[in-house]
């Protein structure tokens, strides 16, 4: 039996319009292009074939020739699998009824056309143009939060460029690979593939320097504008597929200029006390939110990225400082307004550094006149104990009029009053304790140990005295004063109860016009009440043991200045004589001491508490923002602790001011010890001190006389030369 192979056969299907308007859809074989089959037609006579199919799936169909020869025709071009289920059928039409024609010309027809090729169609039925397949890059960006994810989509385009159905792939490589999720109906997923397949090889050269983007991206912040500014360019330099970008975009871009810090102060109009301190940072005219910039610094980010899309670099110190200085000052925020601090004359050493970042573009008259007044006070203190050769000034026989004064126009001038020579670094603190108390601020004055504190602060009392008496009958001088009312009531000197007697001592003998009381006694064991004891006079002077004990007493008095002398016993701020010391009334504090700091650095604290409560921050912050990365040898958060206090902390050492100290007198005595030395006389300590039997009585020993010179020594405070010499105390 003769076998022939024929080419040709075509298999799909017929599009028929009905005479109710239905379509019907019938499968259908082309044997047209069968040339063993067109030999047998006779023309005006059509023979029928009857053709079997061949295999399962389908794919061909044979027929017995007239002369019994077998005729194998398999299907060309192959079919698919859709095809092959339609030709395996029996041949019944399916009908899509007239109600849904337009429908299914308009959602379906072209995907049919897709899955099973059409033979033949009536004219009447709007067959679908051709496509081709397209694939997309579709970038969506949330401009509100620079957030930018990508997704890739194969389009199906007509040939007048329409899109006639769109298709997400999740991902691209698994696309290549024909895991094509999602229904296939009515797609080229053979076509799918192989798209998917050559972009993914324009993509792979691009993965060492840009993200892998044949997978969704999600990127936000600067890996948007990252993406936007160069990876963007790359992909729509390839050509291979399009790409589809929302609109209104941000137009990324690095800013050209650098950021520039501007601080401004105007009046607070409900604390006449307090200014409202803006502080903006702008890169040309768009300024950098101060969260954001501190939220970047902190992250370790080395750009920020603005709303617009500019971006600039902050890998700046004075940026880096800045953030430094606002996380130093969170407790100062505004919590109203971003950028805005709440800031006092207190903060004028927080100011000074933020003024030294930037640009200062406003500041009230008010804020120039208390804080820079301030600043320049604190400098002119400071520059004193350098080294200078300058001569003493004030007293009755320190010169003339304006030597004596040793004054600048808006200088402070000694007090009449005052019987006493300072020397430049004593004039200099003298004048920075009066404007502070005049501002009504206080201070520390930590000056060593015998440099003549004492009499610094007892010119500044004499100042304040005279003042007092020459306002009395008529209106206060505006001259020199920052506006502050002045306290009323005496001063309050308060000390440790070994030097109350001292106080009083050197007040008369440098301020003899000054009227001076000491309160050594509780109220039980008084024949005055403090009431009575402070009526008439301009200086009491009292114990830390008695102002606590009399608590009470002393805080229903008004004061015109505090002075906390040895202020270190006041150091324990759980203890009652802090607390007693902090309700005394007074417009302002001054502590004394020559030793800021003896164990940590909350001795400094509570020094600070007391004399300028709110220049620091509460001892749980400030532990977290200075105590402890100081303690673990952090000489920036120091810096920044000593620029805070700065304005309001006056240390001066032996060794800043030797050129102004007289030399040093030493003088040996050789005395007979006895057995029981005299007080103030003790042996001088040797190897064979213990065992020699000498050391008990008999014979002739050196020995050293062990007795602390007193710091209010007319040698170390000044005093007028051939004054008569007395026994004083650290610190005059």
């Amino acid at each position: 039996m003769p076998v022939y192979l024929a080419d040709g056969l075509r298999g799909g299907i017929h599009l028929t319009r009905e005479g109710d308007g239905d379509i019907a859809i019938t499968p259908a074989l082309e044997i047209d292009d069968v040339e063993e089959l067109r030999r047998l037609q006779v023309p005006g006579l059509r023979l029928n074939f009857s053709l079997m199919p061949i295999g399962d799936p389908v794919h061909g169909f044979y027929t017995w020739m007239p002369g019994r020869e077998l005729l194998l025709m398999p299907l060309e071009p192959r079919p698919t699998e859709a095809l092959s289920r339609v030709l395996r059928g029996d041949g019944e039409a399916i009908t899509i009824p007239a109600e849904d024609v337009e429908r299914f010309e308009t959602e379906h027809l072209e995907a049919l056309t897709r899955a099973l090729p059409v033979l033949s169609a009536d004219t009447s039925i709007r067959m679908p143009r051709p496509t081709t397949l397209r694939a997309a890059l579709a970038v969506h960006v949330d401009t509100a939060e620079h957030h930018l994810s990508t997704e890739w989509f194969i389009r199906y385009v007509g040939e007048d460029g329409e899109v006639r159905s769109s298709h997400a792939l999740p991902d691209l490589s698994a696309a290549a690979e024909g895991r094509i999720e999602g229904g296939t109906a009515g797609r080229d997923i053979e076509g799918e593939t192989r798209l998917a397949r050559e972009i993914l090889n324009h993509l792979l050269p691009l993965a060492g320097r840009h993200p892998a983007l044949w997978q969704p991206l999600d990127l936000r912040g600067m890996a948007t504008a990252r993406f936007m500014t160069e990876t963007l360019p790359v992909l729509r330099e390839l050509e291979a597929f399009d790409i589809e970008v929302d609109d209104d975009v941000p137009d990324y871009r690095e800013a050209e200029a650098a950021p520039v810090i501007t601080t401004s102060v105007s009046d607070d109009e409900d604390r006449p006390d307090w200014f409202s301190l803006s502080v903006r940072v702008h890169v040309g005219e768009e300024e950098i939110p101060l969260a954001l910039l501190m939220a970047a610094v902190a992250g370790g980010e080395p750009e920020v990225l603005l709303e617009s899309g500019t971006w600039v670099s902050i890998d700046r110190p004075e940026i880096e400082a800045l953030a430094r200085l606002m996380e130093e000052g969170r407790e100062l925020a505004d919590p109203q307004a971003q950028g805005e601090l709440r800031v006092s004359a207190l903060h004028a050493g927080y100011y000074e550094v933020l003024e030294s970042l930037g640009v200062i573009e406003r500041a009230t008259a008010r804020w120039k006149e208390r804080v820079g007044r301030l600043l320049e006070r604190a400098r002119a203190a400071e520059a004193a104990a350098e080294p200078s050769g300058g001569r003493p000034v004030g007293g009755d026989d320190a010169g003339g009029v304006g030597e004596r004064a040793g004054e600048g126009a808006g200088e402070a001038a000694v007090p009449a009053g005052m019987r006493a020579t300072l020397r430049p670094y004593q004039l200099e603190g003298y004048r920075w304790l009066d404007f502070l108390r005049q501002a009504g601020l206080g201070g520390v004055l930590a000056d060593d140990m015998g440099l003549g504190k004492t009499v610094q602060v007892l010119a500044a009392v004499q100042r304040l005295i005279e003042q007092r008496e020459e306002a009395q009958g008529s209106e206060p001088a505006d001259a020199g004063d920052p506006g502050e009312p002045e306290g009323t009531g005496p001063v309050l000197v308060i000390a440790p109860t070994s030097v109350v007697g001292s106080w009083v001592e050197q007040a008369e003998r440098f301020c003899p016009g000054l009227r001076v009381r000491a309160v050594r006694r509780t109220a039980a064991k008084r024949e005055e009440t403090l009431a009575q004891i402070v009526e008439g006079c301009d200086v009491v002077v009292t114990s830390y043991t008695i102002a606590r004990l009399c608590e009470e007493e002393f805080i229903a008095q008004d004061w015109a200045w505090v002075v906390c002398d040895e202020a270190q016993f006041v150091k324990n701020h759980t203890s009652a004589t802090y607390k007693a010391v902090r309700r005394l009334r007074s417009p302002s504090t001054i502590a004394i001491t020559g030793t800021p700091l003896e164990n940590s650095l909350m001795d400094l604290w509570a020094l600070a508490s007391i004399a300028a409560p709110g220049l620091l921050p509460d001892p749980e912050r400030f532990g977290q923002v200075y105590r402890k990365p100081i303690d673990r040898g952090d000489a920036e958060a120091l810096g920044r602790l000593r620029r805070r206090m700065r304005p309001f902390l006056l240390r001066r050492t032996k060794e800043q001011v030797a050129a102004d100290l007289p030399a040093k007198t030493e003088q040996v005595l050789t005395v007979e010890a006895r057995r029981q030395a005299p007080q103030g006389l003790r042996p001088a300590p040797g190897p064979r001190a213990a065992a020699d039997p000498r050391a008990a009585g008999g014979g002739h020993r050196p020995v050293a006389l062990h007795r602390a010179q007193g710091a209010d020594h007319p040698a170390a405070d000044g005093a007028r030369p051939g004054a008569r010499r007395r026994r004083g105390r650290d610190g005059a």
